[in-house]
C-alpha cells in the first residue's frame, strides 16, 4: 500500500469522526411496494351473493393489506345461507384449528370425525356425524375447525402469533387480546365475540363464523343472523 492511499484513508476516517463526512451505508434492496387493492377482488367468490360481495369489497378496499388478506382467506370457506349454492365449504369440528402447527390446512377426514364423535358425542348427535361423513366422502379437501379455531388458524397463517399458539373464544374475546369497539368503528378482520363463541367481521355488515356441527362455516349478517341447517334442511 502506498503512503498516498494510506494517508487518504486516514483523512477520510478522521473527517468522518469529526462529522465532516458521513460513511456511505448500503440501503439494501428496494422495498417491494404494497400492491394497490383492486376492484373485483371477490369476483371469483361466486358462492357468495353478488350484493354481499359488493358490500364486503367496499370495506376491503378501504382497509390495510393484512386485514384484507385475512378476510379474503376466510371468505373462501364460508357458505352463504341466502345463496344456497352447492355443498358446505368447511366443517365444524370441536377442538380443531383451521391451520395446524405446520401451517397446513386442517382437512376433515372420516377418521377425525369418528374420533371426535367418541370424545364429544353430544357435538355429533342428531344426524350430524352421518352428514359430516357423507360430505367427507364427497369432498376430500374440506377444511375443519371450531369457532375460535378459525381465528387461531389465521393468526398462525399470517404470522401474527407463533405457529403453536392456541386459545379459545372467551380468551380471545377478553381484555387480554381484544379491545371493545363501537359498531361504527368495526373494521374487516375484527373479532366478533359473544360468550362462548367467536367469528371474524369481514366488512359490509357480515361475519364469517364456524357455527356448529350441522352448519359448518357460514357467512352471517351482523344485524340479522341466520344460518342454513344442512341436517334438517332449513334456515
Amino acid at each position: 500500500m502506498t503512503g498516498t492511499i494510506y494517508e487518504a484513508c486516514w483523512e477520510a476516517i478522521e473527517a468522518a469522526a469529526r462529522g465532516e463526512i458521513k460513511p456511505k451505508v448500503d440501503p439494501g434492496p428496494e422495498p417491494t411496494p404494497t400492491p394497490e387493492p383492486k376492484k373485483g377482488m371477490l369476483d371469483s367468490y361466486t358462492w357468495i351473493k353478488a350484493s354481499k360481495r359488493k358490500a364486503i369489497e367496499k370495506d376491503l378496499l378501504n382497509t390495510n393489506e393484512m386485514r384484507r388478506s385475512i378476510c379474503l382467506e376466510i371468505l373462501k370457506w364460508c357458505y352463504d345461507p341466502d345463496y344456497r349454492s352447492g355443498d358446505v365449504r368447511a366443517l365444524y369440528m370441536w377442538g380443531g384449528n383451521l391451520y395446524n402447527t405446520d401451517l397446513k390446512l386442517n382437512i376433515a377426514t372420516a377418521a377425525k370425525i369418528e374420533v371426535g364423535a367418541k370424545r364429544y358425542p353430544d357435538k355429533y348427535d342428531g344426524g350430524r356425524k352421518e352428514w359430516m361423513l357423507s360430505e367427507v366422502a364427497k369432498h376430500s379437501d374440506l377444511p375443519a375447525s371450531d369457532c375460535s379455531g378459525m381465528e387461531v388458524g389465521w393468526l398462525r397463517k399470517f404470522k401474527l402469533v407463533n405457529n403453536k399458539f392456541d386459545s379459545n373464544a372467551n380468551t380471545l374475546g377478553s381484555e387480554k387480546y381484544s379491545v371493545e369497539c363501537e359498531i361504527k368503528n368495526l373494521k374487516p378482520g375484527t373479532f366478533a365475540h359473544r360468550d362462548g363463541h367467536l367469528g371474524t367481521y369481514v366488512g359490509g355488515g357480515y361475519i364469517v363464523e364456524f357455527v356448529g356441527g350441522a352448519y359448518g362455516c357460514q357467512l352471517t349478517e351482523r344485524t340479522n343472523r341466520k344460518v342454513w341447517n344442512f341436517v334438517e334442511k332449513k334456515t
